[in-house]
Order: structure tokens, then C-alpha cells, then sequence
């Protein structure tokens, strides 16, 4: 029957054939099944395109400061008290360097984002510096992966001594300026096995009171966690669990770790409540909060 058709008929035909070949290939090589279409009987204005909300909604600062109070009023301390610690989230897309071998980051993604983790409404205690890189095979895909990269120690130095003088913004320009004269990161700094999985939610219980079920992203682990060697103490593997859930303004994190060899608990929520952080604006229209991204914000 194809034989009997125009050229250009066939070729297009072959094209979309190309196309869903990779697609699954894809699927197959990574383990990533996909995820059924949300039901037409549910009202949406329009279907959310998974990597670019991603890419919108994944940026800035974010704080759960707001959280630490309640915890506070509730009695509740960090650690064995059940309580969370005061936790700052700065999130910077890389939009720079097209040049591949001149890229801070060495990937064949194009979305690199630079994440800088640290207490206290202090740029300059960060306690965790990483980067994620978004890898997705075509746009109608329901998952995207994101891989976890670790940063050179001098790297994370430089970051937090330019944020405490300068705030959160100085400190990811500092690692951008570190990682292109370091050379960027190679293979070894993928944290191999700790790749996120982010996926459109479809179910309705997501702890947050009357909020839109298919208005939240979701992201886990394969397998439910990996394990890394600890950066504080080498020689030290730790199990990682992770879980996150994403909104226009919120972030929610619920990240611990374990001793692999003794089962301890090291970090995190030992409740398993997630750390609830609220996006930072320098208009300071959510709580006042803009004090957390330290620099010219910073209390006088």
C-alpha cells in the first residue's frame, strides 16, 4: 500500500516512525515506564507540559522559615525533637556558555541548574552544593529525569564565602566562575544511581487542603534511595531517600539519610515530615522573607 502513495506521504511516515522507534528506545533504556494521560472527564484550562513547567516552577529561592516557627510554637526542635531545621533553597538555570567544552557543566542536556542549600538565612553556611541536569528523549514524555552531580569542595568554599558577603546570587555566580576555571564537572561527580524522577501528579492527596491534585509536580528515587559516600566523612556510605513536591510557590523536600553500615539516622525529618519551603521574592509580598537571601537584604 506504501508503495503506492506519494513520496513525500512515505517520508512522513517513515519520519514519525523514527520518532516513536527512539521515543521507546529511550523508555527501555532507562526503566522509565510511562505514565497513563489524566482523564479527559478532568477539567483542566490546558494540558501542563511537564519539562517546561519544570523548568519555570524550578528556580529561585525558596525558605521554610515559616515552617521553623510553627515547629518552634509547636515545641518542637530539630533532629530527636521532631522538629526541622531553618533550611534556604537557591535554584539558577544556567543560560550561558553554548559551547560545549566551554560549559561549567559537561552535559549533553541544555537545562543545568545550579542548586545551593544552607542554614539559617545565611548564603554563607551553605551546607550543600549540587547540580541537576534535565534529560528528557522527546517532548511527550511523562517523566523526566534528573541527574544529581556533586560539587568540588573548593567549589562549594568559594560559594559560601561570596554568599556571606554578597547573598545567594553572589554565591551561584561564584560557582558558575569556579566550576569554568576548575575546568567543570566530569564523570565522576554524577552521583550515579541517585537519578530523580519527576512525573505530573495524579493522585488527590497531597497534604495540602483544597489544592489542585494535577497542579503539583512529584519526584522519587528509583528504588527508593542510593547510596553515597559521605562528603563530611569519607569512608562513610550513606543510604539517601528522597521525595519532593513542587508548586508555582512551594518546594517540599523530605530528604534523609542513614548509616548504611549501622542504620542511624543522620539527617532529615525523623517524623518524615517533609521540609515545606515557600518561594522567596524580593518584594517581600510572602511573609517577609526576602531577609533569608542575604547581601543587600540582609538586616542592617
Amino acid at each position: 500500500m506504501l508503495a503506492c502513495g506519494p513520496p513525500h506521504f512515505i517520508f512522513i511516515i517513515l519520519v514519525l516512525c523514527c520518532i516513536t522507534s527512539n521515543c521507546e528506545a529511550f523508555t527501555h533504556r532507562h526503566g522509565i515506564s510511562r505514565v497513563t494521560t489524566i482523564s479527559s472527564s478532568r477539567k483542566h484550562s490546558k494540558p501542563i507540559h511537564l519539562l517546561e513547567t519544570l523548568l519555570r516552577r524550578f528556580d529561585g529561592d525558596f525558605d521554610n522559615y515559616q515552617q521553623l516557627l510553627a515547629d518552634r510554637k509547636a515545641g518542637l526542635e530539630p533532629r530527636e525533637g521532631g522538629g526541622h531545621e531553618h533550611i534556604h533553597c537557591t535554584l539558577s538555570r544556567l543560560t550561558t556558555a553554548p559551547d560545549h567544552d566551554r560549559r561549567p557543566v559537561r552535559s549533553e542536556s541544555p537545562n543545568v541548574i545550579i542548586a545551593l542549600y544552607y542554614f539559617n538565612g545565611d548564603p554563607g553556611k551553605i551546607f550543600r552544593a549540587r547540580c541537576y541536569t534535565l534529560h528528557s528523549s522527546c517532548p511527550e514524555e511523562q517523566q523526566i529525569e534528573m541527574r544529581l552531580w556533586k560539587l568540588p569542595a573548593c567549589v562549594t568554599v568559594a560559594a559560601s564565602n561570596a554568599g556571606a558577603t554578597g547573598g545567594s546570587n553572589a554565591a551561584v555566580a561564584a560557582v558558575i566562575s569556579e566550576l569554568a576555571a576548575f575546568g567543570g564537572l566530569v564523570e565522576h561527580d554524577e552521583l550515579k544511581g541517585c537519578e530523580v524522577f519527576w512525573s505530573l501528579a495524579t493522585g488527590s492527596q497531597d497534604g495540602k487542603e483544597g489544592a489542585d491534585p494535577s497542579n503539583r509536580l512529584l519526584a522519587h528515587m528509583e528504588g527508593g534511595g542510593c547510596c553515597v559516600e559521605s562528603e563530611r566523612s569519607p569512608g562513610t556510605m550513606i543510604r539517601v531517600e528522597d521525595e519532593l513536591v513542587l508548586w508555582d510557590n512551594e518546594l517540599w523536600i523530605n530528604d534523609r539519610g542513614f548509616d548504611v553500615e549501622t542504620g542511624a539516622f543522620l539527617y532529615g525529618n525523623q517524623r518524615g515530615v517533609p521540609y515545606k519551603m515557600v518561594r522567596v521574592v524580593e518584594e517581600e509580598s510572602n511573609g517577609l522573607l526576602s531577609w533569608t537571601l542575604g547581601g543587600d537584604h540582609k538586616p542592617r
